[in-house]
């Protein structure tokens, strides 16, 4: 099987970096939120999905290249 990566960075329209840019400002205050939560495994845990969720939205908005 034969694996393919992206070499350059994706380029994305004004219209795509403005949703990307509006992904990411709604992350980091969820981020905030859940930073207030007492340290534990299940905030860390919620963190690692967030930034999962971020770069598959990411990707979504992108794909369709």
């Amino acid at each position: 099987m034969a694996v393919k990566f992206r070499r350059e960075p994706l380029q994305l329209s004004s219209n795509e970096s403005e949703i990307v840019d509006r992904v990411i400002k709604l992350a980091e205050e969820l981020y905030d939120s859940i930073d207030m939560a007492p340290p534990s495994a299940a905030r860390e845990h919620a963190v690692v999905r967030l930034q999962e969720c971020v770069m598959w939205a990411i990707k979504a908005i992108g794909e369709h290249r």
